[in-house]
């Protein structure tokens, strides 16, 4: 991410050896979420993403890579952080970027 990119991010992954369908969503860089759509997934290898830069209103070609693993899927229910400190740091970059576009706009 850029300095001063605020962007959403969409991210879809079907992995046939790991058999795991899953995507990913990030919301102005700090709301995010992680969905397995399949746990035992047997499709086609699938690999897609989507990125667009909201303070250029462009869209970006950027190369993610989110591995997720099957112990990751597995002990997901005991995986803890403070999230709470992790959201606000990046909520608070995000406001400092709004800010500083809507005085550059003034």
């Amino acid at each position: 991410m850029k300095k001063d990119e605020v962007s959403h991010i969409l991210y879809l992954r079907g992995d046939t050896h790991k058999k795991i369908l899953y995507g990913y969503m990030e919301l102005f860089n700090f709301q995010n979420v992680l969905v397995i759509f399949d746990k035992n997934y047997e499709g086609p290898a699938i690999e897609d993403q989507y990125v667009y830069d909201l303070v250029n209103g462009i869209e970006l070609n950027k190369t993610l890579s989110l591995a997720v693993f099957r112990h990751h899927i597995d002990i997901m229910h005991l995986i803890e952080r403070d999230v709470d400190t992790e959201h606000l740091s990046k909520y608070d970059r995000f406001q400092q970027i709004i800010e500083k576009n809507q005085l550059i706009g003034d």
